[in-house]
C-alpha cells in the first residue's frame, strides 16, 4: 500500500466499521485515523479517483504524446521530482491556470532546482493537480 501502512491491517479495521457494536466501530475508526495520520499520507493521497489509479487524463482536449501518456500519477510512495515537474508543466500548459497559480508553480520549479522541494510539497502538488483536473 504505502510506506508505514499495513494494508491487511487497514482492511481488517475497515471491515470492523460495519460491526453491530458501536464501541467496536468507534475503536476501528480511531485506529484507522491513527494509522493514516502516522503514515504521513492524507485521505486525498490514499483515495485517488479511479482515473488517477489507472492513468492520468489530460487537462484539456488536446492529445498528449504517447510517451507522456505512459507516465501516470503514482498513487503510492512519493517518487523523485520528475513527476512533480510533469504535473507543473501540465498545469502551466492548461489554458485555465490563473496567473497566481502560474506564479506559485514557477516558484515550485525554482524550489526543485534549489533542492528545496520536500515530500509535503509533492503531496500538495498531487492533491492540487487532482482537484484541478476534476473541474
Amino acid at each position: 500500500m504505502t510506506d508505514g501502512m499495513d494494508r491487511d491491517e487497514l482492511i481488517k479495521l475497515l471491515e470492523q466499521l460495519g460491526d453491530e457494536s458501536d464501541q467496536t466501530v468507534l475503536s476501528a475508526a480511531r485506529a484507522i485515523h491513527a494509522t493514516v495520520a502516522a503514515s504521513g499520507q492524507t485521505w486525498d493521497d490514499l483515495l485517488a479517483a479511479p482515473s488517477a489509479a489507472v492513468g492520468e487524463p489530460a487537462l484539456s482536449d488536446e492529445r498528449e504524446d504517447a510517451a507522456d501518456d505512459a507516465q501516470p500519477i503514482a498513487a503510492g510512495p512519493l517518487p523523485d521530482n520528475a513527476e512533480s515537474l510533469r504535473l507543473i508543466a501540465r498545469l502551466l500548459d492548461s489554458a485555465g491556470t490563473s496567473e497566481e497559480l502560474r506564479a506559485e508553480l514557477t516558484a515550485y520549479k525554482a524550489d526543485i532546482e534549489a533542492g528545496e522541494f520536500a515530500d509535503d510539497d509533492r503531496r500538495y502538488l498531487r492533491a492540487l493537480y487532482r482537484r484541478l483536473k476534476k473541474e
